[in-house]
């Protein structure tokens, strides 16, 4: 009975530990990452970061509702990805311009041929 149980414990021990150092990092100096944001490039090396938003958030760059990060920020980081932070900002934009009315011709048999009468003027 006790040779049986010893190879149950020796996995239940084993195997766990296993799965544990699998998820590890391959690389125990951390990954190097290039953040391109606002015209500039920086690059970093990251140890504890798993997404893209946790380096982000590491490297302490501020993103705005509208602005757009490739790869997306829940990828996975890897070693030698780039991060870009597209910035975008929405604006509008007011133009006032006349606009020349239009002229109109409809035949009226009460005039006589030639002749011509304004109807209603243009107002800007």
């Amino acid at each position: 009975m006790r040779i049986r149980v010893l190879p149950l414990v020796l996995a239940l021990i084993f195997v766990p530990l296993f799965l544990v150092t699998a998820c590890r990092s391959s690389s125990a100096d951390g990954l190097t990452v290039t953040i391109v944001v606002d015209g500039t490039s920086r690059v970093m090396t990251v140890t504890d970061a798993v997404t893209v938003n946790d380096v982000l958030r590491r490297a302490g760059v501020t993103l705005g509702e509208l602005d757009r990060v490739n790869p997306p920020g829940y990828s996975r980081i890897t070693d030698g990805m780039t991060i870009t932070i597209v910035r975008v900002v929405e604006e509008t934009v007011v133009v006032e311009e006349s606009i020349p009315f239009e002229r109109r011709t409809t035949l009226n048999d009460g005039l006589p041929a030639g002749e011509t009468r304004l109807l209603q003027a243009g107002v800007n």
